[in-house]
């Protein structure tokens, strides 16, 4: 299902681009006839799947494309008919997730731990920088405050002292 939603995607591209040719000339006829031809053929995909059973919706998307296939053999290109195009392919790339369907969990019941005082990864000299001796989280170096507005030093010194203080989480 996933290859053939991406021809629909194409297939969807190619008719936006000769919406600006209409009216142009024969070579913009022509290219239409072989878009109508490989909407079509599109279809015909859909329908096989249908009829193997595999796939819910694939009728309904193969009378779509039929129809798209009809539109264009018409000549009736148009935005709208790109839209359609467009609108198929997601239908088409949402049944391929679907038939995907939810992956199986190996494990079925998720267990959980709870973090420990070392479960902190952080690099060794990011921990030098931001713990003393005792492992308690330092005060940012004036240097490190300077850089920031006088009201976003109030907030970070705050900030770090409550971290800090004796039985804080």
């Amino acid at each position: 299902m996933g290859q053939l939603a991406k021809q629909q995607g194409q297939l969807g591209e190619q008719g936006a681009s000769l919406i600006p040719q209409m009216g142009a000339g024969g070579g913009a006829q022509q290219q239409l006839q072989q878009l109508a031809a490989q909407q079509r053929a599109l279809a015909q995909e859909l329908e096989k799947l249908r009829g193997q059973g595999n796939m819910p919706g694939a009728g309904e998307m193969a009378n779509e494309a039929e129809e798209l296939s009809q539109r264009l053999q018409a000549g009736r290109l148009d935005r709208q008919t790109v839209e359609r195009q467009e609108k198929l392919f997601r239908r088409m790339l949402d049944a391929g997730r679907t038939l995907q369907g939810e992956q199986e969990d190996e494990q079925k019941e998720r267990q959980s731990t709870t973090a420990n005082g070392d479960s902190v990864l952080l690099p060794p000299e990011l921990r030098a920088r931001l713990q003393d001796e005792d492992g308690r989280l330092q005060v940012p170096s004036w240097e490190d405050l300077q850089r920031l507005s006088p009201a976003e030093r109030r907030i970070v010194v705050d900030y770090f002292r409550r971290l800090a203080a004796p039985g804080a989480p």
